[in-house]
């Protein structure tokens, strides 16, 4: 391997180095995304930011009110019927459930029996009668709260959600552990391209850079700009959900971009330590060889 004075051209390591670039990028989208968007963790966080369950629990209440309208049914009826820790623990198990891929029915007899009670009282405290015609509306009046209930609790976009998150899961592994193994060879190739390992690991240090820019300059621009804000959605609950939800997710890919520029500052410091540890060598020992490899190392 006779080098002249002048730099080597390494074209094995810059294209393999631009390789890597991509494939730590990738394997970066891949942990950014399984962490963030489809971690089931930043959804609740969501959810509970952005007053979620908060919203579901209002709706319920005064959906619930409307009604009960028709049947003149007095504001006072449905208070303590429906309790914010019971919807939000329902609006989990039904989250749970549907990211499992299965169906979750809440147990709304306690709702039923709530409601049916504070209408018998209702009725006594103001001598209303209550007979078989008017038992008959009742119990379909309740069987209606039940039903309004239980289809509140659902989040709507959910099952595309689920199916993407399905796909995502059944190659996350796979393509994973395909990246880890072509990150580990490419390593390998630009390793073996170098008589010298601090000039390997000088682009291999290209690679993490261009892969902390190119993880976190998309995500930041459409973090900073916003533009998934603009989104006409109602309700504000549901719209804010879904807004903390795209922040957390594009946050964490900045993140995942921090851990490349740190992971690039320890290899630019190990390139320094392993250049000056072969200055050292060479200068300790004066032999025409050492001579010799001091010179190469000198670059």
């Amino acid at each position: 391997m006779a080098k002249s004075k002048q730099r080597k051209f390494y074209v094995v390591s810059i294209i393999v180095s631009f390789i890597l670039s991509v494939l730590l990028s990738i394997g970066g989208y891949l942990v950014g995304a399984d962490m963030g968007i489809f971690n089931k963790d930043t959804i609740y966080k969501s959810m509970s930011a952005a007053g979620y369950y908060n919203g579901i629990y209002e709706d319920v209440v005064s959906t619930s009110k409307q009604l009960g309208r028709p049947m003149m049914l007095h504001a006072e009826v449905f208070e303590n019927v429906f309790y914010y820790n019971e919807v939000k623990d329902d609006i989990q198990n039904n989250l749970e459930a549907q990211l499992a891929g299965t169906m979750y029915t809440p147990d709304t007899s306690q709702i039923r029996e709530r409601l049916n009670s504070n209408i018998e009282d209702y009725a006594r405290k103001n001598n209303i009668e209550i007979g078989t015609q008017q038992q008959t509306a009742i119990d379909g009046f309740l069987t209606q709260i039940e039903d309004n209930y239980k289809s509140s609790l659902g989040i709507t976009f959910i099952n595309y959600y689920v199916s993407m998150r399905k796909m995502f899961d059944n190659i996350y592994f796979k393509v994973l552990a395909a990246i880890l193994v072509l990150i580990m060879i490419a390593v390998f190739i630009i390793i073996k391209d170098h008589r010298y390992v601090h000039r390997a690991i000088r682009y291999i240090t290209y690679s993490t850079l261009a892969a902390a820019y190119m993880t976190g300059i998309i995500p930041m621009y459409l973090y900073i700009k916003g533009i998934y804000r603009r989104l006409a959605i109602s309700p504000a609950y549901y719209y804010n959900m879904l807004i903390k939800t795209a922040d957390k997710s594009l946050l964490m890919f900045v993140y995942i971009s921090i851990f490349f520029l740190v992971l690039s500052a320890g290899l630019i410091a190990l390139t320094i330590i392993l250049k000056n540890n072969l200055k050292k060598k060479a200068s300790h020992s004066h032999t025409h060889h050492s001579h010799h490899s001091h010179h190469e190392a000198e670059e």
